[in-house]
């Protein structure tokens, strides 16, 4: 499915007044089915909101289509940030979003989470960047959360009601009840008047806005991490500079180890070349030779690897394949020529008694 098909609203932050406001203002004027759509929460603890100063998600559909959309956090707008996905047709998923936290235009951290629209369901999908996540790596096809190492899979039931606001999970404060600019290109509080479906679309099922009591309340210590938790090891995995808040420099030449005996640089978490800078010839959020971390080589069964984010990707299928199931970790697992649900393309069935030749449904 392309993600045309999918409508994303401006990131904002969590409190839609002026949409609550276009609907009191059209009246329910009758009974339609509720919009099927998910609203993507990017949140940050305190330690990593103060080392970024953007928040940017990334949504890839079913069929590989990239869309993205981002926000500055120097407006004075708390978090979290939201996002509304539209789902109007084509597979319910699934569709992947990255939550990526930046300092200028270095990713600090990110966060991968693959989900399914529910239909008619409005729910949260709530992304939370915490500093633990820092230090900590996980073996794809996991990836770190609050809790530690998870799958990257969202089950239906961990996406939370849509309630018309959404708070903080955190210490935090709560997001403003009202919503100014975001900047000056991202307006509005929440999803934008251009994606307001009928009037009553925004009222789900009578119970879809009351969660079970503890469904916000996490385990008292969850977004305490140890109190060293947020100091990398020396040979960490670190891209340039990307944990290193405005007001730190760059290590000083003359300060580097007198002992230091200059190498071409590696991808080794070293100081090779003694400048100071520790793997700076190697771009670990795009090079498919240390996609993430060094040495960490994307693959792809009958494809081209790609690396965005620090994360391996199918950046394309040889000639008769396909990545139907959208996963990297099964490359495109389908030969289009031979597969008789997948006949020359993804969903394409061959049915009474046809079967798939070079692509083609025959009999």
């Amino acid at each position: 499915m392309a993600l045309s098909t999918l409508s994303l609203a401006r990131l904002g932050h969590a409190a839609p007044r002026a949409l609550l406001a276009l609907v009191a203002l059209l009246g329910v004027v009758g009974c339609t089915s509720p919009r099927t759509e998910v609203i993507v929460a990017a949140d940050a603890d305190r330690t990593v909101s103060r080392l970024i100063d953007t928040i940017r998600i990334d949504v890839t559909s079913p069929s590989g289509a990239l869309r993205s959309a981002s926000a500055s956090l120097d407006d004075g707008q708390s978090m979290p940030r939201t996002l509304g996905l539209y789902f109007t047709d084509g597979p319910l998923g699934p569709y992947e979003v990255v939550v990526t936290g930046l300092r200028g235009s270095s990713p600090v951290l990110s966060r991968t989470a693959r989900f399914s629209f529910v239909p008619e369901r409005t729910l949260v999908l709530r992304v939370t960047l915490v500093a633990r996540c820092l230090t900590t790596t996980c073996r794809d096809p996991q990836v770190c959360a609050e809790q530690g190492c998870r799958d990257v899979d969202i089950d239906p039931s961990e996406l939370e009601p849509w309630t018309g606001t959404i708070d903080r999970l955190d210490a935090g404060e709560p997001g403003p009840s009202d919503g100014g600019d975001v900047d000056a290109s991202i307006r509005d509080a929440g999803r934008p008047d251009a994606f307001v479906p009928p009037p009553d679309a925004f009222v789900p099922p009578p119970d879809a806005f009351v969660p079970p009591p503890d469904a916000f309340v996490p385990p008292p210590d969850a977004f305490v991490p140890p109190p060293d938790a947020f100091v990398p090891p020396a040979d960490a995995f670190t891209p340039a500079d990307a944990f290193t808040p405005a007001d730190v420099g760059p290590l000083d030449a003359s300060a580097s180890d007198a002992g230091c005996v200059p190498t071409a640089e590696l991808c080794n978490g070293l100081d090779d070349d003694c400048d100071g800078d520790v793997d700076e010839d190697f771009d670990l959020t795009s090079d498919v030779e240390h996609c993430g971390a060094c040495d960490h080589a994307c693959t792809v069964d009958h494809g081209t690897p790609g690396c965005s984010s620090s994360r391996c990707r199918v950046a394309a299928c040889d000639t008769g394949y396909a990545n139907c199931d959208g996963r990297t970790s099964t490359g495109c697992e389908v030969n289009t020529d031979t597969s008789n649900s997948h006949c020359g393309t993804c969903g394409n069935a061959c049915r009474g008694g046809r079967h798939c030749a070079a692509g083609v449904c025959t009999f």
